[in-house]
């Protein structure tokens, strides 16, 4: 099978929007200007299937029309949006396999594209026929991994999706545990693939469905225990319309999205249709045929068949506001030639739904898989947003059962976690209902497999609860905050796991624990405005813990950023500059004009010279800061930047240095051959060298002997260093023996070791002399 970057998400092939020529010419293009193109995460390492999001400003005024454009060639749905000034779009791709590439944006009527958005995803190893589970040993617990791939019997509907999925084991005897996982349906029963002693290690399963009406969907293997889950293996079926009795062309047209709308109509509403064309054996190739919308005909257009078979779609944006209620609408797939037509119909009624008071956002339960000996404890958590000051009425209903009545006070517009904990033996569902202002509710499953025997006891992985270090005074976005947390197993073993925030994969790591002992992981975290932020923790191993926390974020107009000590590490002569003195600097960044005020504070919490400094910004932009430490002793410390206002309180990371004085000379050298041979025989010829170091302080001096002959490619090459201890001020005498049977003619030095960078001279030397 060719491995190739799966894009998961569906998009529209083809040129940008269609439209009647009346209603091109309407209006003069707009001339927008695109910025701040960007992907998130730009790098992505981790489980697959993932999502990646893409975001630009789009800058002028008027009706612009745009769409993405992709680095594998494919474009994204051409799109509407009014402006007035600046406006964000979004997109989002999701990807199976590792893959590296672009988007960028394209202003329908403008030369070229945007700024691109680079981006990597590399996806953990899939296990397929083309990439084999490495073989386990003996004794090891059996690790299983599956994939799947779909395929269609062809275009006539009902049709026939063929899931064929491939399960392996890293050895035998195995049973495995699996269930099939489908887009509409749900979980299947459990299934068992056994694969006997010395049987081959991978076996295939198949599962099938039958499809009446154009449609996509999407069927994967969920292992029941430890194990690689398969990718999901999407369909797309299109029903064909065969030609009627007597004719050479069929035309359909068998999807009109949205169809009928009633609702909002702030922003024009996107359509698509998709047409089937279809033609008997002996005809042309190609057909031409053009789509007619409310009497107004588009230009014509050429299909190519395969397979006797044409799929054409058109796009456009409806902006139907100052039209009466319930207007009917007509589209119309024309075939050249009057081979053919067909037609479809929809209602368009603009009805503004009031804002909503309270919305419900980031739903999520947790799971478990494993061993049971009580039922275990889940909770679900979600995101409540006020718009306006007020008591919020809520409760939770798990699995039909609704629980208490509970409050939340919001004393300003904003936003508040709400969580639950109960406990299950079986999956299910929970929901949360809003009883006051409008009423939302929303509703997710939770998944749990509980076995009350171990026959095959895998370790049992528990998470303890996640700490986080709430993300004060960073400018958004950044990488600041931090989460950790507690795992452990009740046995020696590896687990990965991964993190995600703010439904996005962050960290996945690998982690090797020790039966009973905690071992901590952690994330960094990207924050992006000032809210609360959802964090999740999960075991991909064995029993599949999980584990959700809120984290704080605060963003500031104030950055503090490239914190440095120079030298941040020195050792040498402190009687005079630079030697007495160190360098502390760091760049303030600030959004605005204002005062900044801040002290420096070392690593016990003094501040320097106990003074609070102050830098005046004018405008946006930022300053470097210094400030100088003189010292004739010896220290190590580290130092920071503490705000004073605004933000008082926020500090930058650590910097630290080692500042260690002394004064180190070589007073004599000498080096000295221990043979009065002049030819070389085959016996060691002994060398040795002697030296006196002087310091004017106790401490311990490195030292070496380097050479340069014609043995080293008349290179210097050194010989190991070598300590001596100095208890106090004064000189020492240094021995150093070396010794070789080849003829090698070069020079000798001693040096101490750097920063002093003190070597002694040069000393020329030859072993002995070849007769040859």
């Amino acid at each position: 099978m060719k491995r190739t970057a799966l894009l998961l998400s569906a998009f529209l092939l083809g040129s940008l929007l269609a439209v009647p020529p009346a209603a091109a010419s309407a209006a003069a293009p707009a001339k927008v200007a695109v910025t701040k193109v960007k992907a998130g995460p730009r790098s992505y390492s981790g489980t697959c299937p993932t999502t990646v999001g893409f975001s630009a400003v789009l800058v002028g005024k008027g009706s612009v029309r745009y769409r993405w454009v992709r680095g594998d060639g494919s474009k994204g749905k051409t799109k509407t949006i009014r402006l007035n000034g600046k406006a964000t779009v979004r997109d989002r791709q999701t990807f199976d396999r590792s893959i590296r590439g672009w988007q960028a944006v394209q202003i329908a009527g403008q030369k070229g594209l945007s700024k691109k958005a680079h981006f990597t995803v590399d996806c953990e190893t899939t296990y397929d026929t083309a990439a084999p589970l490495p073989q386990g040993t003996a004794g090891q617990p059996t690790v299983a991994a599956a994939h799947v791939t779909a395929s269609t019997s062809g275009t006539t509907c009902p049709v026939t999706v063929t899931f064929t999925g491939t399960i392996q084991v890293s050895h035998t005897p195995a049973r495995i545990a699996y269930r099939w996982i489908d887009s509409a349906a749900g979980q299947s029963r459990v299934e068992y693939a056994d694969f006997p002693a010395g049987a081959p290690r991978s076996k295939t399963v198949t599962s099938t469905l039958g499809v009446s009406a154009t449609g996509t969907g999407w069927r994967a293997i969920d292992l029941l225990g430890t194990g690689h889950d398969s990718g999901r293996a999407t369909y797309t079926v299109t029903c064909a319309t065969p030609p009627p009795a007597g004719q050479e062309y069929g035309v359909a047209i068998t999807e009109l999205t949205p169809g009928d709308h009633t609702g909002s109509c702030a922003e024009p509403v996107a359509y698509q249709a998709t047409g089937v064309i279809t033609r008997k054996a002996g005809t042309a190739a190609t057909i031409n045929y053009h789509w007619v919308r409310d009497g107004q005909a588009g230009d014509e257009q050429t299909a190519t068949f395969t397979n006797g078979t044409a799929t054409v779609t058109l796009a456009w944006h409806h902006a139907g506001r100052e039209e009466k209620a319930g207007t009917r609408h007509t589209v119309e797939l024309r075939l050249a030639g009057g081979k053919g037509t067909a037609t479809k119909t929809y209602t368009f009624t603009c009805k503004d739904a009031p804002e909503a008071q309270v919305r419900i956002s980031e739903l999520q339960a947790d799971s478990y898989n494993g061993f049971c000996t009580t039922p275990p404890q889940l909770k679900a958590s979600a995101q409540l947003q006020a718009a306006q000051a007020g008591t919020v009425e809520y409760h939770w209903v798990v699995d039909g059962q609704a629980g208490p009545k509970k409050t939340q006070v919001f004393q300003n517009p904003g936003a508040a976690r709400v969580d639950h904990v109960w406990s299950s033996v079986k999956p299910g569902k929970v929901e949360l209902v809003v009883d006051s202002h409008d009423k939302p509710r929303a509703e997710t499953l939770y998944k749990v497999v509980c076995s009350t025997e171990n026959p095959d006891p895998d370790p049992v992985v528990s998470i303890g609860e996640i700490t986080s270090t709430d993300i004060y005074g960073v400018e958004c976005p950044s990488d600041s905050g931090r989460v950790w947390a507690d795992v452990q197993a009740d046995r020696d073993t590896e687990i990965k796991l991964f993190w995600t925030v703010d439904g996005r994969q962050v960290a996945t790591q690998t982690v090797a624990l020790t039966a009973g002992r905690p071992k901590r992981v952690g994330a960094v975290i990207r924050a992006e405005t000032t809210r609360d932020v959802p964090v999740v923790l999960e075991v991909l191993s064995f029993n599949k813990p999980k584990k959700s926390a809120t984290l704080k974020v605060l963003c500031t107009t104030v950055k503090i950023t490239d914190v440095k000590a120079s030298p941040a590490e020195y050792a040498g002569p402190c009687k005079s500059a630079p030697g007495d003195t160190i360098k502390l600097s760091a760049v303030l960044e600030s959004d605005r004009a204002q005062t900044v005020k801040y002290q420096w504070v070392n690593g016990a919490g003094v501040v320097l010279r106990n003074q609070t400094f102050e830098r005046v910004f004018t405008k946006r932009g930022s300053a470097t800061v210094e400030v100088y430490l003189t010292t004739r002793v010896t220290s190590r410390d580290t130092y920071r930047v503490r705000l004073v206002s605004p933000q008082a309180g926020y500090q930058s990371e650590a910097v630290s240095f080692s500042h260690v004085c002394a004064n180190a000379e070589i007073t004599q050298s000498h080096v000295k051959k221990d043979s009065v041979r002049t030819w070389c025989t085959g016996e060691q010829i002994p060398y040795v060298m002697t030296a006196t170091i002087k310091t004017e302080s106790a401490g311990t001096v490195q030292w070496r002997w380097v050479r340069k002959s014609n043995r080293t490619g008349n290179q210097w090459v050194a010989e190991p260093w070598q300590l001596t201890v100095f208890n106090e001020p004064g000189h020492e005498n240094v021995v150093y023996n070396w010794g070789t049977s080849a003829s090698e003619q070069g020079d000798w030095r001693l040096e101490l070791n750097a920063p002093w960078s003190v070597t002694s001279r040069d000393h020329t030397f030859t072993t002995c002399l070849d007769r040859n």
